[in-house]
């Protein structure tokens, strides 16, 4: 998802697409109650569109983008997805694979099920990878940052008309999906955006399906928009989660 951190939602953001990743198509949530990792156990043992058995998954985690909060202070990582990983426990290992690999043939993404494309800027040069990554049945996670290389693999699912970068601020987004409603209770989650110029999910057309959405101030300006925050479509085979 994003390159900003989500208040104390940031860990329930990641954990939405972990869902949507291990069930693709829809939740399970008629057994389960509050997001948590037990909820996420219970879904993931259940099924997946494609009659795997989720325990098996494959994954792989490109590193996470760094950049110095100040002169005298460490690194910050953005959305470190194989921390939540690593938190979840052993059923969730994966591989740490870096673009230069990818693109070296030193790791080929067919071994792998699921891709969670951190956010780190660049990726463009992935555009052939992860268009067939994704066609002949990967799942693609992917964040905020990777907008273009996403929009490049996939150009019909590419909305110009909703590209923009937003301003820092929080704001109140609008949960589109009903089952995230259900598993959040709520129609509205709140969100901060501690850090400028994060990506809206610029993606439209039929076959995208809009999760959540929102209001929001644009970066560098007071114009006020509105457009997807996340979204998930499928290509081929497989699906893609931005």
């Amino acid at each position: 998802m994003l390159k900003y951190l989500l208040d104390a939602a940031a860990g329930i953001a990641l954990f939405f697409a972990l869902m949507l990743v291990f069930t693709v198509d829809h939740f399970f949530v008629s057994r389960v109650a509050a997001p948590n990792a037990n909820t996420l156990n219970a879904i993931v043992t259940e099924t997946s569109s494609k009659q795997r058995d989720p325990k098996r998954l494959k994954l792989a985690v490109t590193p996470s983008g760094r950049f110095p909060k100040t002169a005298n202070e460490d690194l910050v990582i953005w959305d470190d997805m194989g921390k939540l990983l690593k938190e979840l426990g052993e059923g969730f290992r994966f591989d740490e694979i870096t673009e230069q690999q990818i693109l070296d043939k030193q790791k080929k993404l067919s071994d792998y099920d699921v891709l969670f494309l951190t956010c780190a800027g660049g990726g463009m040069d992935l555009n052939n990878y992860l268009a067939h990554f994704v066609t002949e049945g990967g799942i693609l996670y992917a964040s905020d940052w990777r907008y273009d290389a996403v929009a490049k693999a996939f150009p019909d699912m590419a909305d110009p008309n909703l590209k923009a970068d937003g301003e820092r601020q929080e704001l109140d987004a609008d949960i589109v999906d009903p089952a995230l409603r259900e598993v959040l209770g709520s129609n509205k989650l709140h969100l901060k955006f501690d850090l400028p110029e994060w990506k809206t999910a610029a993606f439209g057309g039929p076959r995208v399906k809009t999760l959540i959405k929102g209001d929001y101030v644009k970066y560098k300006s007071r114009v006020k928009a509105t457009a997807p925050l996340m979204v998930k479509f499928n290509v081929g085979k497989g699906t893609v989660i931005f």
